[in-house]
């Protein structure tokens, strides 16, 4: 919607009655924002598809509030692009299966597990 309008009052009301997700100030575009935080009297428009938009006063809006509202804007927008981006979270690689032991060499005399003596034969340990 382009040319969107706002004002404090009809902000602050549906941000009261959470109409829509974008009324919490931390999820509103950048002029509801600015424009809760300031308490900046009068009506005012803006493209609600810019990024940034760049505040009018509409009525009984004035243009020192759509300054305020405009430098508010421009600061908010600074600091979200200046804000690092996380980084991906890898995983570390998984560690290798240890390798089995080897087989014990057994003869027909000394099966594995033999004791020390084994039907009279030295099987040793």
């Amino acid at each position: 919607m382009i040319g969107a309008r706002l004002s404090l009052a009809t902000a602050a009301l549906a941000a009261g009655f959470g109409l829509a997700a974008c009324t919490d100030v931390e999820e509103a575009d950048l002029a509801t924002q600015c424009l809760l935080e300031n308490d900046v009297p009068g009506a005012y428009a803006y493209d609600v598809e810019k990024a940034v938009p760049l505040v009018t006063p509409v009525d009984d809006g004035t243009a020192e509030g759509a300054a305020i509202l405009n430098a508010c804007i421009e600061r908010k927008a600074a600091m979200a692009a200046a804000k690092p981006k996380p980084l991906p979270q890898s995983r570390p690689a998984p560690a290798p299966a240890p390798e089995p032991a080897p087989p014990k060499p057994s003869n027909a005399v000394c099966p594995p597990g033999a004791p020390f003596l084994y039907k009279g034969v030295y099987c040793g340990r």
